[in-house]
């Protein structure tokens, strides 16, 4: 049997380009051996493009949607984060119902400017961390006042002890100590 029955000769690119030599298979020669009218091959391919490019279409408005619906949640959350800085951060209820992007705003739950809330939210976390150092600042410098008075408590202790030994050395030789509070008049001399 015999495969290949007859040669074709194809010219590309006209009448002084290249021949090319197509061998034809038995199948598609008719009986007079003509070549049978078989569906061009730009033709089976578009069909097959079609095929292609409409599966591939609904798969990609799918991923389209997919992300989406992922995007929407993702806005959603953090919109609804800014939402409760809004709510916690000082003077942010200023921004509620105010959007600067020149578009209506929504009623409702109230549209605000997200850029405003979240500039707001960072002054007023540098507003606290300041106020923070100076509060650590004072307290230590109140811890050092704290450790000076008990030195200083220690001291007077000792003093007093000491104070307490000497009036009873003197009352033992016979000397009465003055008080603080009924001081001698010492004559001037």
């Amino acid at each position: 049997k015999q495969w290949y029955q007859r040669r074709v000769a194809i010219t590309a690119g006209g009448a002084g380009g290249q021949n090319f030599y197509v061998m034809i298979p038995q199948q598609q020669l008719d009986g007079n051996n003509q070549l049978q009218k078989i569906a061009p091959m730009g033709a089976i391919h578009q069909t097959a493009t079609d095929s292609l490019a409409a599966q591939r279409s609904e798969r990609e408005e799918k991923r389209r949607q997919t992300h989406n619906e992922v995007e929407r949640r993702r806005r959603t959350k953090i919109n609804g984060w800014i939402q409760k800085l809004a709510e916690m951060v000082p003077n942010c209820k200023d921004e509620m119902g105010t959007k600067r992007s020149g578009g209506p705003t929504q009623t409702g739950m109230g549209q605000k400017s997200n850029c405003g809330v979240l500039q707001k939210t960072v002054n007023f976390i540098q507003e606290l961390q300041i106020a923070h150092s100076q509060v650590v600042e004072r307290l230590q410098e109140q811890n050092q006042v704290l450790v000076e008075m008990a030195k200083i408590r220690e001291t007077l202790k000792r003093v007093e002890q000491e104070n307490l030994l000497l009036r009873n050395q003197l009352q033992n030789h016979g000397i009465e100590p003055v008080s603080a509070q009924n001081p001698v008049s010492r004559p001037n001399q």
